[in-house]
């Protein structure tokens, strides 16, 4: 299941976890952003790569805080985004063990159903609160999930790295 070229990496530094975090909170803050429904949240896939590869580190909790910080950063009911995150991160850790055995690509498939899950959660909120919500929004998973193995490459970079500058010494 593991491609040739896949190694064990060591665990990533807390610091570059939460600078990546902060990172993609500062791209969901970006201005405008909330106005296009098809964007991708940034931070929810971020937040999920962190917690299916350090658990211990990246959590529920985490989850929780920062959804509900973007629930007043875009004015949605309280504890709308805090539910979708905490849900996406909840089904991604019960399916934890299983991503790791696999590529990028791999997890991505896997994960579909998972952010659909999720997505379709929020849409079921805004279909009771009388919300009308256009059929774009389900292009969101979607373009999350074509972002997934590019934003995982991109923050296992740093542990890759370092364990190639190990192994030359």
């Amino acid at each position: 299941m593991m491609d040739n070229n896949q190694y064990i990496l060591k665990p990533a530094q807390f610091a570059f976890i939460i600078f990546s975090i902060f990172i993609a909170f500062i791209l969901n803050i970006f201005p405008n952003y909330d106005r296009y429904i098809w964007m991708p949240d940034i931070l929810v896939l971020t937040i999920l790569f962190w917690a299916i590869r350090e658990p211990y580190k990246i959590n529920i909790g985490t989850a929780f805080i920062l959804g509900l910080l973007m629930d007043i950063k875009y004015g949605n009911l309280l504890g709308e985004t805090a539910i979708f995150y905490i849900v996406t991160i909840f089904l991604g850790l019960i399916m934890q063990r299983r991503l790791m055995q696999f590529s990028f690509i791999i997890q991505a498939l896997h994960l579909l159903p998972i952010l659909l899950i999720s997505h379709g959660i929020i849409w079921l909120m805004h279909y009771f609160q009388g919300q009308l919500v256009s059929n774009i929004y389900w292009i969101k998973p979607a373009i999350q999930i074509v972002l997934w193995p590019i934003l995982s490459n991109i923050l296992v970079l740093p542990q890759k790295f370092h364990e190639k500058l190990n192994n030359k010494i």
